[in-house]
């Protein structure tokens, strides 16, 4: 059988740290990663493509990324659901990975406008595309 290697972004806390430790005790090779220092996982700012490569290239064997980055109001730094997460997409793409889970929160709770039009107003996706008035 062939070793199931994750990296597993954002894995500081909540979620995703939950994760990177379930993933472990069933026997799958979990790669924590974090933007800051943390026991038991990589670091890397995803915002930089190249730490993000660099993390891609320590682990090459890699078959799937779960990503669970994001940032809060009241940091500094640029929060890395955008950036981030796209440097992570396009890389798992050129290394040839298969499987990418994201996990956002974007439009849950008070965050409801900055989700995509899409997830605000489906029946504008909806009628746009079929060219017809949403049903009343």
């Amino acid at each position: 059988m062939t070793s199931r290697v994750v990296l597993i972004f954002g894995a500081g806390s909540g979620i995703a740290k939950q994760l990177a430790e379930t993933s472990r005790e069933r026997g799958v090779t979990a790669v924590g990663v974090t933007r800051s220092r943390r026991a038991g996982s990589e670091t890397a700012d995803v915002n930089d493509v190249a730490a993000a490569r660099r993390v891609f290239a320590a682990h090459p064997d890699a078959t799937t990324v779960v990503s669970i980055v994001g940032g809060r109001p009241f940091m500094k730094e640029a929060p890395p659901d955008l950036d981030g997460n796209r440097n992570l997409i396009e890389t798992a793409k050129a290394r040839g990975v298969r499987r990418f889970v994201l996990v956002s929160t974007i439009g849950a709770g008070d965050s409801r406008a900055a989700a995509p039009l899409a997830a605000r107003q489906p029946d504008a996706l909806c009628c746009a595309k079929t060219r017809r008035s949403p049903a009343r």
